[in-house]
């Protein structure tokens, strides 16, 4: 339930901004979730980032996103 109302502390969400009038997800944006990620967790086994939708990534945001996945 706090996952779904955006208040758990060990879920992520990235998403578009909405007064942005390209519709993507900024670099900045995902260094911003990637820093979060790297607390301490709460209370779930795992820190989640949900990114929705996937698509809506900039390619410099992808990039950002994937050299962290390969590290």
């Amino acid at each position: 339930r706090t996952a779904a109302a955006g208040t758990h502390p060990d879920v992520a969400l990235l998403a578009p901004d909405p007064e942005r009038a390209s519709g993507t997800i900024a670099v900045d944006d995902v260094r911003e979730v990637l820093r979060r990620v790297g607390y301490h967790r709460f209370h779930a086994r795992r820190r989640t980032i949900i990114i929705d939708p996937v698509d809506a990534l900039a390619e410099p945001a992808a990039n950002a996103l994937l050299k962290t996945l390969e590290e």
